[in-house]
């Protein structure tokens, strides 16, 4: 008897590893090889759901926005005041965990990658406007519709900027420091309630 494999759970699987391989090694280190070794099994695990390195980018991209998705509306459930979404949102967008440190690490990996891939430069576009469009949707309810743009913008900015930090700095930029840095920069822009 055949056992029952979760197809959705593999390619999850095949993608927290691809996440694992770019976080470790950069583009340069992607292969069906390498996912397959950090899954421990051959490479037609990988090659099964995905046929190109461009079809497991993509793939990847899709799951970590679904991923994002699916941690904010967790996180912001029962939390009515717009300020406060705000901050949450934020908060969360700073990375504070070993997972949270290894997709950054991993998107700044293919960060270096993108002038000659493709797909690194579809993943960023794909990122970007996700990142964006949640800002936007948290400045909406408390930002002059004037003022919105700019504020997405230097919100983009102060969040890669903690984001760099963190990442070039592990041991210099607790999570508190960054919390307060975020929490700071909000007072400073009037967005706090």
């Amino acid at each position: 008897m055949p056992r029952y494999v979760d197809h959705d759970q593999r390619k999850r699987d095949i993608l927290n590893a691809t996440c694992k391989v770019l976080g470790q090694g950069g583009l340069s280190a992607l292969s069906f090889r390498a996912v397959a070794k950090e899954l421990g099994g051959s490479t037609t695990l990988v090659t099964h759901y995905f046929g190109s390195q461009a079809e497991l980018l993509d793939g990847l991209a899709g799951w970590l926005v679904d991923d994002w998705e699916a941690d904010l509306a967790d996180l912001e459930t029962g939390v009515d005041d717009p300020h406060e979404r705000l901050r949450l949102f934020l908060r969360w967008l700073i990375p504070d965990s070993e997972e949270s440190l290894l997709q950054e690490r991993a998107r700044i990996g293919l960060l270096a990658e993108r002038q000659d891939r493709t797909e690194a430069v579809e993943m960023f576009d794909i990122w970007d406007r996700r990142m964006r469009e949640l800002i936007r949707q948290h400045l909406k309810p408390i930002v002059p519709k004037k003022e919105l743009e700019m504020r997405v913008d230097m919100i983009r900015v102060m969040t890669n900027g903690l984001t760099f930090s963190a990442i070039e700095h592990p041991d210099g930029w607790t999570t508190d420091q960054m919390w307060a840095v975020l929490d700071q920069s909000l007072s400073d822009m009037g967005l706090t309630a």
